[in-house]
């Protein structure tokens, strides 16, 4: 049983994809523009919409500041900063408009 438990688990990781989805800078000056680089080509066809948004840190999931649609085969997305200085996170978004909100990555961001 022990064994089919691990297998299971190394199984889950392959298959849910336990690698990082984007990477972005972990901060930057209020108001300015980043690049948000997807590891991968995103899938984000019209039934199943990928978006991405910078949230204050402490908001639940279902917040978020500014956002935009991840365009399908996307490698990357520009984003404007919000105007205050604080903790933020930039939030992937995927299932839309099957799920509202349902984040599929974040990643801790300091407004200066």
């Amino acid at each position: 049983m022990k064994v089919l438990t691990i297998v299971l688990g190394l199984f889950l990781m392959v298959s849910c994809g336990n690698s990082s989805k984007f990477t972005a800078p972990s901060s930057a000056k209020a108001g300015s523009e980043i690049i948000v680089k997807f590891t991968n080509p995103i899938s984000s066809t019209d039934k199943s919409r990928c978006w991405i948004t910078i949230a204050e840190k402490t908001k639940p999931d279902s917040d978020w500041g500014a956002w935009q649609y991840v365009n399908d085969k996307a490698t990357s997305i520009k984003l404007i900063c919000p105007d205050k200085a604080g903790e933020y996170e930039i939030r992937l978004h995927d299932m839309y408009p099957a799920k509202k909100s349902h984040v599929i990555e974040r990643k801790s961001f300091t407004i200066n």
